[in-house]
């Protein structure tokens, strides 16, 4: 019942996404608790997942690495043929239509400086390398969405430029946000190896890439570890096998300016010695930053990165309870959620997503719950791979040559507060964008203000639908406030 107008600004890249197997879904974020409708598409799923919205969290289009969709659930113009060598062993491993089975295997970036241009970066197998039992990518492409073509749906203009050409790992693609809140940095690493490649993309080129080696070695390729960074992007980590019977974590410091990964630590994960844990594992971070989740098939460990001794403020969070459900296993597919919620997709799509609820909580307080949130699907494949499309710049940063005084102090305000329709009956959205990397509080408080309602809103938010019919006709007061700033604007409810 809302339209939101052109002035509204806000960044919901990542507010809604897609996924699903033979009856695809979406997920809305768009209000503080989400919900879920038909996509009216088939798009299958396997592990390779990514999608966008625009800025006010409509989605634009989603793939599974073989096909790109618009939001109509159609395939987009030229959105198909990525990838034809890696086509071609899915073809021949798991069938036709059948999506990449890739953790990371592509990512989407909007491009820096443009509105209706995005990158989307895929891995390319090794035909002469997969025939001979050794499935693994060594090219990194490039492919061009205009989002002005085919009315608005979209178009792929650029599909399958050969961006790199070496042996690289099967699993693991990001990227973070530059310190100047423009550009971003891509990592992907080689095989076998504790080496990461890392691309600047700016409006004008791709830079890079250059070559780091860091951490520990990888030595056993069957692990399939997503690579993940905290949402201030202070912080990468990713899991990697210590030796045959034992996980690990590979956790850096990650300066934004020069791309560069620092201060190694290496930590071992309790209770990973399973075979099936060495398939399927990832690393989430809380919305805080503070704690970082080792994802297996049988364990959620949560670490604390504020302790003295992150090794030993490993607690094990939860585990999978055979007894709640006939499907088995957490999975590496999990996704920080704008609602500040993580929701992991679990190993062979279940058909409901588990729930870290409450991520920013010490130990057992961060409340897991088990296959919680049912989906109106048989198989829960496809949570997407994002980056943090919210960070923004680094303020006071030595290399945020774009950023004034002016904008940087605008950085930490309050800014485009709006109440969409105005009068309502009650039900309307308030649309409006934090400080970055703050929380806000908004409350709705009457003609003698008293509080009638409040809700506190994540770092990233932009958007918080509100239905108070229930109150009676009269004027109406809303506020929000976050890092000691506060803005107000007043509504008529009929």
């Amino acid at each position: 019942f809302i339209c939101l107008p052109a002035f509204c600004f806000s960044q919901g890249y990542g507010n809604q996404w897609a996924l699903g197997i033979f009856q695809n879904v979406y997920l809305d974020f768009n209000d503080s608790l989400p919900v879920s409708d038909s996509l009216h598409s088939d798009l299958i799923y396997f592990a390779t997942s990514t999608n966008i919205c625009d800025s006010v969290g409509k989605l634009l289009f989603y793939s599974n690495g073989r096909f790109l969709m618009n939001y109509n659930g159609d395939t987009m113009m030229n959105g198909f043929g990525f990838s034809p060598q890696l086509t071609t062993w899915v073809d021949y491993a798991y069938g036709p239509d059948e999506g990449f089975p890739n953790i990371q295997g592509n990512i989407i970036l909007p491009k820096p400086m443009s509105n209706h241009l995005y990158y989307l970066f895929q891995i390319e197998y090794n035909t002469d390398l997969w025939q001979n039992g050794l499935p693994r990518p060594d090219e990194l492409l490039l492919n061009t969405i205009d989002m002005n073509d085919d009315n608005g749906l979209g178009e792929v203009i650029e599909k399958n430029k050969l961006l790199f050409k070496d042996t690289m790992s099967d699993a693991g693609m990001t990227a973070c946000s530059h310190a100047n809140g423009r550009d971003w940095w891509l990592i992907k690493n080689e095989y076998l190896t504790n080496c990461y490649y890392e691309w600047l993309i700016t409006p004008d080129s791709i830079i890079g890439p250059t070559k780091q080696c860091i951490g520990e070695i990888l030595i056993e390729p069957t692990v399939n570890s997503n690579f993940k960074f905290s949402p201030d992007g202070n912080y990468f980590a990713n899991q990697y096998a210590k030796d045959l019977q034992h996980l690990a974590m590979n956790l850096f410091r990650f300066d934004r300016c020069t791309g560069q990964f620092s201060e190694p630590v290496l930590l071992d994960i309790p209770d990973s010695a399973t075979y099936d844990a060495f398939f399927f594992c990832g690393v989430q971070f809380s919305p805080n930053s503070r704690f970082l989740y080792a994802i297996n098939t049988t364990n959620i460990v949560q670490f604390d990165l504020d302790s003295t001794d992150i090794q030993n403020s490993a607690i094990t969070v939860s585990k999978w309870n055979y007894s709640d459900s006939t499907f088995a296993y957490f999975g590496v597919k999990s996704e920080l959620a704008p609602n500040g919620k993580i929701y992991n997709g679990g190993v062979f799509c279940n058909p409901a997503l588990s729930v870290i609820n409450d991520p920013d909580q010490k130990g057992l307080a961060c409340n897991v719950t088990l296959q919680s949130f049912i989906l109106p699907t048989q198989a829960a494949c496809g949570v997407p791979d994002m980056p943090n499309y919210q960070l923004g710049a680094l303020p006071g940063s030595p290399c945020d040559t774009l950023a004034t005084v002016a904008t940087v102090i605008a950085d930490r305000e309050i800014k485009n507060l709006h109440i969409i329709p105005n009068p309502n009956d009650g039900r309307f959205a308030v649309s409006y964008q934090l400080p970055q990397n703050k929380q806000g509080i908004l409350t709705v408080t009457n003609t003698l203000g008293k509080e009638v309602y409040r809700t506190t809103r994540p770092q990233w938010s932009s958007i918080q639908t509100i239905n108070l019919r229930g109150l009676p006709a009269s004027i109406y007061m809303i506020t929000l406030e976050s890092n000691g700033t506060s803005k107000s604007v007043k509504f008529i409810k009929q």
